[in-house]
């Protein structure tokens, strides 16, 4: 289990989550700034095994950001580059 993100650092405004359930769960997607204030907030239910989401970064300015998924009571935390 764990969390994939591709095409980092992210330049044109959309990545992709990829992560394993062993469950069908709800699933909570985070994004946070530097100071931890949380700028997005995605609630999903991801279906046992491997599920791929699309995300959009355009509301995000350049910087660092903090993803953070919570799925079945276990958290990943991936760090973010916007471009």
């Amino acid at each position: 289990t764990g969390v994939q993100t591709c095409a980092l650092p992210i330049s044109k405004g959309i990545f992709t989550l990829e992560f394993n359930s062993p469950v069908n769960a709800a699933t909570t997607v985070q994004i946070s700034d530097i100071v931890g204030r949380v700028i997005s907030e995605q609630q999903l239910v991801s279906a046992q095994g491997r599920s791929v989401v699309s995300l959009t970064t355009v509301p995000l300015q350049k910087g660092v950001y903090s993803l953070r998924v919570t799925s079945d009571k276990k958290h990943y935390f991936r760090k973010l580059i916007v471009e």
